[in-house]
């Protein structure tokens, strides 16, 4: 059986049969990121089978607050990083316009003055950003995410999500990458980290400039790739590098040895679906706005 649909086969096994979403694994609590990013592998693999855009859509907008931000999953209260992957599943399924709006609302009025970065010894508030948890200090992911969720929405020249690029700039690691935070800790440079490189250079991915801390970026997780063993690290990684332009040596052949592993070490469901979002075809035009698809930024020729 091809790897595409054994992942497919096995997400599907994972959903939970009563509400048809799902959580970080079989059984586990239902969550927003993981069944918005499941949904949309699925969809990229079989756009036929729309009962999941039915079920997930459903589920994903009772999940909404009053205030227009989600939660990590059902039974919480607190506004999360959730909220920039309900957008973009409902963006990608062109559904919940008027739930999206909200979302996009709260996104762009969060205050951001609780973020905090080291400066020495001392905390320094930085000039934007996104947390994980409302009320918290921000980070590289949720931010990149944040930039990505309102771009799709068409808010690319708002200035929160100018003001995020520039924090996203200002974070990159000297010698290339990102970190999930700083750069530097208490003077000594942090090691740049997978997943974090590849949302910021996914995030960046659609500006008509390449600087030069996102060329380093590039060259950084090109190299890192064959040593990127997590599912969802390599996932985010090879959907970074497509949206760069990078030509990605034995690609087939590296996502089928990554799925049967995921497979055999029962990854994550988000681990799983980023796998299948990175080895099907037109997935970046989930994360990257029309426009910036336009600019030749999607890399496709992935056999099915």
């Amino acid at each position: 059986m091809d790897w595409r649909r054994r992942l497919f086969e096995e997400l599907l096994s994972r959903k939970d049969k009563r509400a048809g979403v799902w959580g970080a694994y079989a059984g586990s609590r239902l969550r927003v990121e993981p069944t918005t990013l499941a949904a949309l592998a699925c969809l990229a693999h079989d756009p036929a089978v729309k009962s999941i855009a039915g079920e997930v859509g459903g589920w994903v907008t009772r999940q909404q607050r009053p205030t227009g931000a989600l939660p990590l999953s059902e039974g919480l209260d607190a506004s999360s990083w959730s909220t920039a992957c309900a957008i973009l599943y409902w963006s990608g399924t062109e559904s919940e316009p008027k739930s999206m709006e909200r979302a996009c609302d709260w996104l762009l009025g969060h205050d951001r003055s609780r973020g905090a970065r080291y400066v020495g010894e001392a905390i320094d508030p930085p000039p934007g950003g996104w947390p994980w948890v409302e009320g918290t200090f921000t980070w590289v992911e949720p931010t990149a995410l944040a930039i990505l969720a309102l771009s799709r929405c068409g808010e690319r020249e708002h200035p929160r999500v100018v003001e995020g690029i520039g924090v996203l700039l200002e974070r990159a690691i000297e010698h290339g990458g990102w970190n999930a935070g700083n750069s530097r800790v208490f003077d000594r440079e942090l090691r740049p980290q997978a997943t974090s490189t590849a949302l910021a250079l996914l995030a960046l991915a659609s500006r008509g400039d390449r600087p030069a801390v996102v060329k380093k970026g590039v060259e950084w997780l090109t190299s890192a790739l064959d040593d990127t063993r997590a599912a969802a690290s390599l996932g985010w990684s090879i959907l970074a590098l497509q949206a760069h332009q990078v030509p990605i040596d034995g690609l087939e052949r590296k996502l089928e040895d990554a799925s049967a592993l995921a497979l055999e070490r029962s990854e994550t469901t988000m681990g799983l679906a980023l796998l299948l979002l990175a080895g099907s075809n037109g997935s970046l035009g989930f994360f990257l706005s029309e426009s910036a698809l336009k600019r030749g930024l999607e890399v496709g020729g992935l056999s099915r």
